[in-house]
Parts: C-alpha cells; structure tokens; sequence
C-alpha cells in the first residue's frame, strides 16, 4: 500500500496536568508545515489546533502508514501505563478526555511501519524485566514496525529542523532506510550550529545555539531500521 500519513500537531483543548493547563505548542504546527511541504500532497492527513482530538486521532491512526504526533508526551515512572500524549478533548469521557495513555494504545490495531513521537521524553519510562515501560513500547505491541522517540527535552527550532530532515531523507529511500534518514538528519544538526543555522527565541532575542549533543542525540529509532 502506498504511504498514507497521519501528521497531528498543537492540539487545543489539552487536559490539564496537576491543576495546571498545558502550554500551546505553536514550534508544532510549524513542524508539520516543513514535514507537509516535503510529502506528496495526496497522500497526508493533516489534525490540527481543534480537529486534533482524541477520537478523530485514535480513527485516523488505524489506516496510517507514518504516524507523526507533535505534542506533549507525559511519563509518569510511578504510573507507566497512565503515561500519555496529550490531545484535544472531544467525544465520550472515556475515550476523548484529551490523554491518550499508554494503556489505551495497549488496545489499538495499527498498520504503521513508523510512529514518530515528537515529544519530550517519549522514550522513558520504568525500566522493567523486559525493556522499558512506556509510550514507546506501547506503540511496538500495537503494531508500529518502527518507532522514533525522545530521551530528553529537545527545543522546538532544533527538532523542527531535525525532523523535516528527517522525513527528507525518509522520502528519497522510499521509507526502507529510517535509521539512515535520522542518521542523516542528525548529521545535518550537528554540523548547523557550527555554521550559525540554528537560532532559539530568548527573552535576550533570536540567538545562535552552540555546538552540543544535547541539540541533536535526543532523537532515537527503536524496531526496524
């Protein structure tokens, strides 16, 4: 079947966390703008601000092929199973509360060859008998061949540029090399800074980010290369 992808990004209407509202997530939505203008037009299902609530999320996911989800990743060690990325509220309590945990991707049937977790520390949790516990392996006992997550808390212009080279590189091999592509896509930041290319907002203005792993290595693939 060709590629059909599943872009999601800056969802509105987020659950709260501790009594705390979650941020907008604009460096999303531009994201996705860069992964669109790099994809087949035809072949993209974009979810965005308000259209990206839980149902609509959890329907459109079981016919993709690339699933990419730009938000915010929650991952709870104490609580591994109510980890969960956070989506618009909309639809049955229990279904569309915005929280889309672990346990409930547990129950998904996906077709993915690769799922993209573009959030803060989607690849932790409690490291367990048998791997880690987390979003990430939750997305594997769903169906996702592949999946690329994140070990740390990674700024919103160096992913977004790591990401559009990402899927670059993942549209020249077909999608059959995803290891290689993010190779590629990392090489690409690693070498950016040293020429002045990646800028973050500051309250001192748009300054230049130095040379450091921490910009870059924050990406990982996990399943199939």
């Amino acid at each position: 079947q060709p590629n059909r992808y599943l872009l999601v990004a800056n969802p509105s209407s987020m659950p709260s966390v501790d009594g705390k509202a979650l941020p907008a997530l604009p460096g999303s939505d531009d994201e996705v703008r860069r992964i669109v203008r790099i994809l087949p037009n035809d072949s993209v299902t974009t979810l965005r601000g308000a259209e990206a609530v839980e149902p609509g999320v959890r329907a459109a996911m079981a016919s993709a092929k690339v699933i990419h989800l730009a938000t915010h990743g929650i991952v709870s060690n104490a609580d591994p199973l109510g980890s969960f990325l956070a989506l618009g509220k909309g639809g049955s309590e229990t279904q569309g509360d915005g929280r889309l945990t672990a346990e409930e991707v547990y129950g998904l049937e996906l077709n993915a060859d690769l799922v993209v977790l573009s959030a803060c520390r989607s690849g932790l949790g409690q490291i367990s008998g048998d791997g880690v516990a987390g979003l990430a392996r939750a997305f594997f006992y769903a169906g996702a061949a592949s999946v690329v997550s994140t070990l740390w808390d990674v700024a919103d212009g160096p992913a977004s540029q790591l990401v559009a080279e990402f899927y670059t590189s993942l549209t020249r091999s077909n999608g059959q090399d995803k290891s290689e592509a993010l190779r590629a896509a990392q090489l690409s930041l690693l070498r950016a800074p040293r020429r002045g290319q990646v800028r973050v907002d500051t309250p001192f203005g748009r300054l230049p980010l130095q040379e450091d792993p921490i910009i870059w290595a924050g990406f990982v693939l996990i399943g199939e290369p």
